[in-house]
């Protein structure tokens, strides 16, 4: 997929592979948090809403520029990052 986005960086991605990318950022985000859930027995509720929806917009974002959709799934795992890291902070 980061073969065609290079030498097509104009061309939309393909459903297959929007679809590819939300799976790898669901993965990659719901698996921490499952251990997170083991380690800690808390459910986190904002990682998995933040994962989802992230999921959900990279999925559904058909006719977009393939650079934007990279941007969203990493927009996505950032805001998770900042916002597990301030919220680790206050308790």
């Amino acid at each position: 997929m980061l073969e065609k986005v290079v030498h097509h960086p104009a061309d939309p991605l393909e459903a297959a592979s929007r679809f590819t990318l939300a799976a790898g950022v669901t993965l990659f985000t719901g698996v921490m948090g499952l251990a997170l859930w083991r380690a800690t027995g808390k459910v986190p509720i904002l990682r998995l809403i933040v994962a989802g929806g992230t999921a959900v917009i990279v999925g559904a974002a058909a006719g977009v520029d393939p650079v934007f959709v990279l941007a969203i799934a990493f927009a996505g795992v950032v805001v998770l990052a900042v916002a597990e890291q301030r919220s680790a902070g206050t308790s």
